[in-house]
C-alpha cells in the first residue's frame, strides 16, 4: 500500500500491511509518526 495522508498510512499498517509513505503533501515528520514501513522524500510523476 502507498499513502501520503497519515490516516492512510496508519489504517494499512494497523491492518498489518506493509505501507510505504510519499512525502508528497505531508512533512517527513508527520508521516513518521505513523509508522510506515518505508518513506519516499522525493518522488516525481512522470
Amino acid at each position: 500500500m502507498t499513502s501520503d495522508p497519515v490516516l492512510g498510512i496508519k489504517a494499512g499498517v494497523a491492518a498489518g500491511m506493509p505501507v510505504i509513505g510519499l512525502t508528497t503533501r505531508n512533512p517527513k515528520h508527520m508521516l513518521m509518526k505513523a509508522n510506515p514501513t518505508l518513506l519516499v522524500e522525493n518522488y516525481k510523476d512522470q
